[in-house]
C-alpha cells in the first residue's frame, strides 16, 4: 500500500508525507490422521481394555501448522516552512522517517493426540536511514544494505506451550480421572535506545546494554468424576441408574393379557419375589456414601527473571550464538523457561555490560495459585460446593551490576509480596459484643499473645532462657512483637486455642468455603398445588490475607532461626507486614426464593458479613459488622388492557404487566479495638433502610414503559454525621432502535 500527501500554504512552503506499507506471508496446514503402529496388530493381549494407552499410541510426523510473515512499514515526511519575517536567513526543511519491519513465527504440531506443542516469535527491526532527504547513491545504498541485513533489531519475544493430556481416561481404574498438564515459557529481549555521544558527537549503542527476560509456566489440572468410580460396583451402579431415569420411565408398561396366559402361568414364589425390610437402609448409606459427586483441583506456579545489562544479540530462536566464542548466549534453559541463575555463566562468559552506573533492577518474580472444588449432594436436590483456594506472589529484587573493585556485586536485595487463602473463622461470627462494646474474640486474642509467645521461644534456638524480663511472655518475644500478635489473631478469630500449627506466616492448605442450595420441596406433592418452584440457600465465604509484606532489611539470623532484636528487645521477623485481613461474608445466611402458582415472586434474604483488620502500626484491631435483611415481591399481572394512541388511532394492547417492589435494611458498624489500651470504641456505623417499587409494562418488542419509585434512609450512629435521605421517582421509556 502507498499513500502520498502534498500540502503547502501562507506559512508551509511544502509539506510531503508518504506511507509505504507491505506484507508477505506463507501458511502451511496439513490435515490427516495421525499414524498408529499398534492400531491393527492382533491378539488378545494387544486388544485388552489395560492395553488401550498402548494400542492408542500415535504420533504425528509432520507439524499441523507453520507460519510466517515479514511486514515492512515506511513513513516519510519532508515539510519546508517559509520565512515569512522578511529577515534574511533560511530554514533548513524538517524531516521525519521511520522504517520498520516486523517478522513473525508460528509452529503448531500435534505431536500425539494427547501431546501438543505450539511456539510463536515476533522480531522488531528499524532499517535505519541517514539523516536528511536520500538524494546520493551511497545514501540509497545504505538503506538497501541494512534491508537486507533484516534492520537493527529493536525487540524479539517468543511463546511456547507444551500441553499433555494425562492418560487416565484410558485406564479402566482409573478413567473417572481426567486431567492435563502444561507447561509454558516466554522469553522477551529487549534493546536499550541509542544515544549520542557528547564527546564524538556520534550516535552510539548504549553502554546499558540490553534487558532480557523469561518466564515459566506450569499448570496441573485435574477432574475427578465420582460417579463413574461409584459404577464400577454393580450394586452401587444399579443404584445411580435408578436414581437417574426418569420417573415416567420407571413406570412399568401396562401388559395386554392374552386368554390363555392364565393357562400357562406358572405359579410364583412369594419368598423370592418379596424384598428385603433392609433393602431402602441399604440403598440410603449406599447414597451417603456415593455424597461426593465430582471435583475438580487446579494448580499454577510461574516463575520468572528480568536480568538488565546483557550484551548478547538474537541471532535465531533468541540465541546468540557468536558472542564471545560461541558461547550460546543466555542459553537454551534461559531462552525456554528454566529459573536457573545464568549469573555465574553470564560473569565468565562476559555476558554482562562493564557500566558501573546500571541502575536497572536484576528481578526475580514466584506466583502460586491453587483452586479447589468439591461437589457433594447427600440427598437428592441438597447440593453442597465447597472451594477453596490461595495466592501467593513474592518478587525479590537486587541491584546487580560492575562495581569498581572489577567485580560483579548484588546490592540491596529485597523481598515483597502479597497473600491470600480461604480461610474458616464460622466459629466466632455470632459471638455478640456486651454493651461496653467489648467482645469475647478480642480479650481471648488479648490473652492468647502469652501462649503464642512461649510457642514462638520454643521453636527459636537463639532464645535464652530465664531471661524474660516481662511477667508473662518470653524474651525477644514481647506483647507487642509482630509474630505474636499476628498469630494470637489468627488463633483467636478462628475459634481454636493457640498450638504451633499457627506458627505459619503463609498456611499452605486452603480452608474449605461452601455454598448451599436445596430445591428438593417444590417436588413434594404438598408444595406442588400452590408454587412452581421453592429453593433454600445459605453461603459462607472467608479469605485471610497479607495485602503487602516487605523483606525487613534489619534482619538477620543463626542456625536458620531470628537472631537479631529491634531497640525493645524483641527479635526481628523477616516480613515486615503493614497489616493482615479476614474478610467473612456470609452471603446468604439464609436466602428464600419462591415461584407460586398465581405468578407471585417472593424472595428472603438475610446476610452477614464482617472484616477484621489488624494494623501493626498501633496494634489496633478494626472491626466492621453488617448485617442485612431483604425482602423481594413480584407479580406479573398477565394480558392486561391499556388505552394507547397509535398512528392509526385509538388502539387497546393486552400485554403483561410486572410489578416489582424490594424492601431492604442493613445496619453497619465499626468499633476501633486498641490492645494495648485494652479499649472498644465504636467509630462509624450507620441504619440504612431503602425500598425500590418498579412497575413495568412492554407496550411491543421495542417499546417499554417504566414507572419506579426509591426510597432510601441513612441514620448514623454517631453524631459527627447527619442522617440523609433520598426519593427518586419517574417515568422511564425505552426503545430498541435494532434487535
Amino acid at each position: 500500500a502507498y499513500t502520498e500527501i502534498y500540502q503547502r500554504n501562507y506559512n508551509i512552503a511544502y509539506s510531503l508525507y508518504k506511507t509505504h506499507s507491505g506484507l508477505i506471508g506463507y501458511n502451511y496446514n496439513k490435515t490427516g490422521k495421525p499414524i498408529q503402529p499398534f492400531e491393527k496388530v492382533p491378539g488378545k493381549l494387544i486388544n485388552s481394555k489395560w492395553m488401550k494407552p498402548v494400542k492408542e499410541f500415535n504420533f504425528n510426523p509432520l507439524p499441523s501448522s507453520l507460519t510466517f510473515s515479514t511486514a515492512l512499514d515506511r513513513t516519510y515526511s519532508e515539510t519546508q516552512l517559509r520565512n515569512n519575517s522578511g529577515l534574511l536567513f533560511s530554514i533548513d526543511p524538517l524531516f521525519i522517517k521511520t522504517f520498520i519491519m516486523q517478522r513473525r513465527y508460528g509452529l503448531n504440531w500435534d505431536l500425539t493426540r494427547s501431546l501438543k506443542l505450539d511456539f510463536n516469535a515476533d522480531a522488531n527491526a528499524i532499517i535505519d536511514e541517514p539523516p536528511g532527504k536520500l538524494d546520493t547513491r551511497e545514501e540509497r545504498d545504505s538503506v538497501r544494505t541494512n534491508l537486507m541485513r533484516l534492520g537493527r533489531l529493536q525487540r524479539y519475544n517468543h511463546t511456547s506451550n507444551l500441553t499433555y493430556n494425562l492418560p487416565f481416561n484410558k485406564i479402566p481404574a482409573t478413567d473417572w480421572v481426567s486431567g492435563n498438564v502444561r507447561y509454558g515459557a516466554t522469553y522477551n529481549w529487549q534493546t536499550s535506545p541509542l544515544y549520542r555521544d557528547s564527546v564524538t558527537n556520534e550516535i552510539v549503542p548504549n553502554p546499558f546494554a540490553n534487558t532480557i527476560q523469561n518466564s515459566q509456566t506450569i499448570a496441573y489440572n485435574a477432574n475427578l468424576t465420582f460417579t463413574t468410580l461409584y459404577n464400577k460396583v454393580p450394586f452401587l451402579k444399579k443404584i445411580n441408574q435408578g436414581a437417574q431415569r426418569p420417573a415416567a420411565d420407571r413406570q412399568p408398561k401396562p401388559k395386554i393379557k392374552s386368554p390363555t396366559d392364565s393357562l400357562n402361568k406358572a405359579p410364583k414364589d412369594s419368598l423370592r419375589e418379596k424384598k428385603s425390610p433392609l433393602e431402602p437402609v441399604f440403598r440410603g448409606l449406599a447414597n451417603l456414601l456415593m455424597s461426593v459427586k465430582s471435583g475438580n483441583i487446579t494448580y499454577t506456579e510461574t516463575n520468572g527473571t528480568l536480568l538488565p545489562g546483557f550484551r548478547g544479540k538474537p541471532d535465531y530462536l533468541g540465541m546468540d550464538f557468536n558472542y564471545a566464542g560461541n558461547s550460546n548466549a543466555p542459553g537454551w534453559g534461559f531462552l525456554f523457561g528454566s529459573q536457573r541463575d545464568i549469573r555465574p555463566d553470564g560473569i565468565r562468559n562476559n555476558w554482562f555490560t562493564f557500566d558501573t552506573t546500571l541502575s536497572s533492577f536484576f528481578t526475580r518474580t514466584q506466583l502460586q495459585n491453587l483452586t479447589a472444588r468439591l461437589t457433594v449432594e447427600p440427598v437428592k436436590s441438597f447440593r453442597i460446593e465447597l472451594t477453596g483456594n490461595r495466592n501467593y506472589t513474592l518478587n525479590r529484587t537486587e541491584n546487580f551490576r560492575y562495581g569498581s573493585d572489577g567485580q560483579f556485586r548484588s546490592y540491596s536485595p529485597v523481598e515483597n509480596g502479597n497473600f491470600s487463602i480461604s480461610y474458616l473463622t464460622w466459629n466466632t461470627h455470632f459471638i455478640k459484643d456486651a454493651n461496653d462494646y467489648s467482645n469475647k474474640n478480642f480479650d481471648d486474642f488479648r490473652a492468647y499473645r502469652s501462649q503464642m509467645s512461649g510457642l514462638l521461644a520454643a521453636e527459636n534456638s537463639n532464645y535464652v532462657s530465664g531471661s524474660d524480663t516481662i511477667s508473662g511472655f518470653k524474651n525477644g518475644y514481647g506483647p507487642a512483637q509482630q509474630e505474636v500478635v499476628a498469630y494470637a489473631f489468627l488463633a483467636a478469630y478462628t475459634g481454636r486455642k493457640p498450638s504451633d500449627r499457627f506458627i505459619d506466616r503463609f498456611p499452605k492448605i486452603p480452608r474449605p468455603n461452601w455454598r448451599i442450595t436445596y430445591d428438593g420441596l417444590s417436588k413434594l406433592k404438598f408444595f406442588q398445588k400452590f408454587l412452581q418452584s421453592f429453593s433454600l440457600s445459605h453461603g459462607y465465604r472467608s479469605i485471610y490475607s497479607i495485602n503487602s509484606f516487605n523483606q525487613n532489611l534489619l534482619y538477620s539470623e543463626a542456625g536458620g532461626d531470628p537472631f537479631k532484636r529491634d531497640t525493645v528487645g524483641n527479635f526481628i521477623p523477616r516480613y515486615d507486614m503493614q497489616q493482615i485481613t479476614i474478610a467473612e461474608q456470609l452471603a446468604p445466611l439464609i436466602g428464600i426464593d419462591m415461584t407460586w402458582k398465581n405468578s407471585l415472586q417472593t424472595r428472603f434474604e438475610i446476610k452477614r458479613d464482617r472484616t477484621l483488620t489488624l494494623a501493626f502500626s498501633n496494634i489496633q484491631v478494626t472491626e466492621v459488622r453488617g448485617t442485612e435483611y431483604t425482602l423481594g415481591l413480584g407479580y406479573k399481572f398477565k394480558r392486561v388492557t391499556l388505552p394507547f394512541r397509535t398512528g392509526n388511532g385509538r388502539q387497546k394492547l393486552s400485554n403483561d404487566l410486572n410489578v416489582r417492589a424490594d424492601f431492604n435494611w442493613r445496619e453497619n458498624t465499626t468499633i476501633l479495638r486498641k490492645v494495648i489500651e485494652n479499649t472498644n470504641q465504636p467509630s462509624a456505623g450507620s441504619t440504612v433502610l431503602s425500598m425500590k417499587f418498579n412497575v413495568d409494562y412492554p407496550v411491543n418488542d421495542r417499546f417499554n414503559v417504566r414507572a419506579f419509585y426509591e426510597y432510601s434512609s441513612n441514620n448514623p450512629f454517631v453524631s459527627s454525621t447527619f442522617p440523609t435521605s433520598t426519593t427518586f421517582a419517574g417515568f422511564a421509556i425505552r426503545f430498541t432502535l435494532a434487535q
